[in-house]
């Protein structure tokens, strides 16, 4: 994620730094970008593949839970890179059938697709090994 203590001057120009830490040996990379810009796109798509293994690589859960449902539970999360909350619909695969998996794809898309005030809008959708995970704008006392 964005280090901008560690930006500096390499070849007379300023490179803007992004570190990359494992959360099983907690070793460091430090990779830098040549604009502000970049270094940020890298950090979003870095954070879109690294979720896919691990949600708490671009979430950090506090634990809360929003609600339960049949084939779900939804959590509270902070996005890592965006610095805002946002709901995890966390949907256990083997509670769907085949059709119900079908329905969620239809759903996913729907629901990225609507650009209204009145949505909840579909940030993300990540597919875990066990686990689907909807990523949501987070309405509060909603």
């Amino acid at each position: 994620f964005a280090v901008p203590s560690a930006d500096c001057i390499f070849n007379e120009q300023k490179v803007f730094a992004l570190q990359i830490v494992s959360r099983e040996n907690e070793s460091v990379i430090l990779l830098f970008a040549a604009t502000d810009k970049d270094r940020e796109e890298w950090a979003c798509v870095l954070r879109k593949q690294a979720v896919h293994v691990d949600v708490e690589n671009g979430f950090q859960l506090d634990g809360r839970i929003l609600g339960t449902g049949n084939y779900a539970s939804v959590h509270l999360a902070r996005d890592i890179i965006l610095d805002k909350d946002v709901a995890l619909k966390v949907i256990e695969k083997s509670r769907l059938t085949e059709e119900e998996r079908k329905l969620l794809a239809d759903e996913v898309l729907v629901s990225k697709a609507a650009d209204n005030s009145f949505c909840v809008q579909t940030l993300e959708f990540i597919e875990l090994g066990e686990q689907y995970v909807l990523v949501v704008e987070y309405m509060e006392g909603g």
